[in-house]
């Protein structure tokens, strides 16, 4: 599963990220979940997935992202909670606020060539 340099291949990444949108988009407490930065690009290796979520109660989702089956938590905060999965690698989720969805997907962490292009 794992590329080189500590990436993983997208095919590989993909499913699992899907199943954590779909699980965090049934939660009727979430208005709105993508995901953000390489796997929203889809490039075709990915370093760890970023989620974006809009929720009405964002102690709701991070709980969520914290205990993700399989995942180790690894810290949660004003607007962010990181999980560790034991596929080997991190999942972060962004809670924000409507207002701040579209700059939030378009600023995602990007390697310096994908901003330069």
């Amino acid at each position: 599963m794992k590329g080189s340099k500590g990436r993983f291949l997208l095919g590989d990444i993909l499913p699992i990220a899907s199943e954590v949108l779909e699980k965090l988009r049934n939660f009727p407490e979430v208005e709105r979940a993508d995901t953000a930065g390489s796997v929203r690009r889809r490039r075709e290796t990915i370093g760890d997935v970023d989620i974006l979520a809009i929720p009405a109660t964002p102690a709701r989702s991070w709980t969520f992202s914290c205990r993700s089956p399989g995942g180790q938590g690894l810290g949660q905060g004003g607007t962010k909670s990181s999980v560790h999965l034991k596929e080997g690698f991190d999942m972060d989720l962004r809670v924000i606020a409507p207002e701040s969805y579209g700059a939030a997907s378009s600023t995602s962490p990007a390697p310096r060539t994908t901003i330069l292009r």
